[in-house]
């Protein structure tokens, strides 16, 4: 694993190359337990020893875990910007882009989904150098990320 984190709530997350993988721990806080510790044998399976109690979320196939923004290219952009965006189930989503005042500039993406990783372009007309803010929008989470239009 990559990198390993813990919650103020005793989860702790691990984070692979095309992983995560939250594991809910006895006790919150490092003061008051020790790490679970989790290791892959020969079969490359997972196994947890140490405190925990539930393994709540595992990314299976390279499907995300989380709907969320990948970060935009280039960043800062002149004549158009790759937003990529992930969502964990298939469902309804939207991608619009906002202008500091909170006045929308951009309807990019708006729909049905699958499951999985996507990517809008924005091109902008008409608009001058600034910085403008993308939202990936669904019934259940939203995700804001900066991108910087340099003319």
């Amino acid at each position: 694993f990559g990198n390993m984190t813990m919650s103020d709530t005793g989860i702790i997350y691990l984070a692979g190359e095309a992983s995560l993988t939250a594991i809910q721990t006895d006790s919150p806080g490092l003061a008051n337990s020790s790490w679970p510790v989790v290791y892959r044998d020969a079969q490359n399976s997972q196994r947890v020893s140490g405190p925990a109690t539930a393994v709540l979320e595992t990314e299976q196939g390279g499907l995300p875990v989380a709907c969320r923004l990948r970060p935009s290219y280039p960043n800062p952009f002149n004549a158009g910007a790759v937003i990529p965006f992930e969502l964990p189930a298939a469902g309804p989503a939207e991608v619009r882009v906002y202008d500091l005042l909170g006045q929308e500039v951009a309807l990019l993406a708006k729909g049905w989904f699958t499951a999985g990783h996507h990517q809008v372009r924005w091109e902008p007309q008409g608009q001058g150098s600034a910085v403008y803010l993308c939202r990936l929008t669904t019934p259940t989470s939203s995700s804001v990320q900066r991108l910087v239009l340099v003319r």
